[in-house]
């Protein structure tokens, strides 16, 4: 029990920091909101040491925050190992929303950098739909 909440404490920590890099963002504070993630990787990583459990869903969350900010700077090829980071622990997240939320961060990607063809891509290969489109 004690386990859990130190883990809903550390998810709330994380979605906090989150939170932090945005407004830095909104403010131009490029610096400080790239030190917050850095900042965030080292929190999880010193909890996975304690614990002995790998956080796949909260290094997600950090990297795509890291996304969001190389795209909104316009920066294509740190957004692509981004991408490439992000499916790394969706797939170690072994979680459907995770996954699900991966498709439509994708989509983001490929439409922000013209990338259109992908696009339907994305559509054919859905493999965490579960219920028929209508």
């Amino acid at each position: 029990m004690a386990a859990q909440a130190q883990n809903a404490n550390l998810k709330k920590s994380v979605e906090d920091g989150i939170k932090t890099s945005i407004q830095q963002t909104e403010n131009r504070e490029w610096k400080e909101a790239f030190a917050t993630c850095r900042a965030l990787d080292g929190m999880i990583a010193v909890e996975e040491q304690k614990t002995k459990q790998a956080a796949p869903e909260l290094h997600y969350l950090v990297s795509k925050e890291r996304l969001r900010m190389y795209m909104r700077l316009n920066n294509a090829e740190q957004s692509k190992l981004q991408i490439a980071k992000l499916e790394d622990f969706a797939s170690k997240a072994k979680k459907d929303e995770v996954s699900e939320d991966l498709l439509m961060t994708k989509a983001g990607y490929y439409q922000k950098f013209g990338m259109n063809d992908k696009l339907s891509l994305i559509h054919i290969s859905e493999p965490t739909r579960r219920y028929a489109i209508s």
